[in-house]
């Protein structure tokens, strides 16, 4: 099967792939016009008016999010030079102007201020609970100082944590323990807390246990709760491997 579905104008070659094309029409010695004597410029400026993704530095467009991204990153020449402010608090104004916290001195405040989510957290903690827990304490659209963590390597268990001013690779299975530990430390304060009286009452004494139950074996790390769940927190961490790359 051909798959050569962009063609040029000019000559009639066919190429797989758009930047195919472009890199053709580009070439220093333009090619012969055996279809249509078109100037190359207006072709390369047709192939253009599908960009309508800008760049947040400069006035080109694009058509995808991730040829804007690498162009962000990689290229753009009106990009300006990263900033880092040190402060008491040991963090960091990084390319985008948001303040990283160190791993493991986050802000949590808008979690443990949030009593409905903290007891939907519990309520759901035998599905996706404590993830839920986990991804708003480092993943929150409006606490994006808290993103401090991030993926380095699938293949080699690698993550990266924001430590000492900087990102420091990190064993994957140590970091994602030490996420884990803190959600519990959170739901197991909440749960224990006499002013939550949402699981006091007398018709929530089962459930009640159940939830003792499970916080207890993700304290203890028992096999058949604890590795399931960082199974789970690990995926989420991976699909959030581009967080902070999206960072308006």
């Amino acid at each position: 099967m051909n798959d050569k579905k962009f063609q040029c104008k000019r000559c009639g070659d066919m190429f797989a792939r758009k930047d195919y094309l472009r890199a053709h029409l580009k070439r220093k010695i333009v090619c012969d016009p055996t279809i249509d004597d078109i100037n190359v410029q207006d072709l390369l400026t047709e192939m253009s008016k599908n960009n309508t993704i800008p760049c947040m530095y400069c006035d080109k467009q694009f058509a995808t999010i991730k040829t804007r991204n690498k162009h962000q990153m990689y290229s753009c020449e009106n990009k300006p030079e990263p900033r880092t402010v040190i402060n008491n608090y040991n963090t960091v104004i990084n390319n985008y102007s948001i303040i990283i916290h160190t791993f493991g001195s986050e802000n949590i405040e808008h979690v443990t201020s949030n009593k409905e989510f903290l007891e939907r957290c519990l309520k759901t903690i035998q599905q996706d609970g404590m993830k839920n827990l986990i991804e708003k304490i480092h993943y929150c659209e409006d606490h994006p100082e808290n993103c401090n963590v991030r993926v380095k390597s699938v293949r080699n268990d690698l993550f990266e944590v924001f430590k000492n001013n900087r990102w420091e690779i990190a064993d994957k299975n140590e970091t994602l323990d030490m996420m884990i530990r803190r959600g519990y430390r959170i739901l197991h304060t909440f749960y224990h807390d006499d002013t939550n009286s949402a699981f006091k009452d007398s018709d929530m004494n089962d459930f009640d246990g159940k939830i003792f139950q499970l916080i207890t074996k993700v304290g203890v790390k028992d096999p058949g709760v604890y590795f399931p769940l960082r199974k789970q927190i690990f995926a989420m961490v991976v699909n959030k491997r581009f967080v902070l790359m999206e960072a308006p």
